[in-house]
């Protein structure tokens, strides 16, 4: 997407993620999360913060859960 100048979107990071969650790499997931956050200046959104969790709770780190 970067490539193509596509600029991504809140649902854009929602699907990725929840595509992380759903493989295990949790630390993936909340690394995608952190740059949306800090680096591109969008907001995430109730379906990101879901996505998260969901995540988490894949995961099993209720403790990173909560911190969400």
């Amino acid at each position: 997407m970067l490539k193509s100048k596509i600029v991504p979107s809140s649902v854009t990071f929602g699907i990725l993620i929840k595509g992380y969650g759903n493989t295990g790499f949790l630390d993936k997931a909340f690394e995608i999360f952190n740059t949306f956050l800090k680096k591109k200046n969008i907001r995430p959104n109730d379906v990101t913060y879901g996505c998260l969790l969901d995540a988490c709770v894949k995961s099993g780190d209720t403790k990173r859960a909560m911190e969400v």
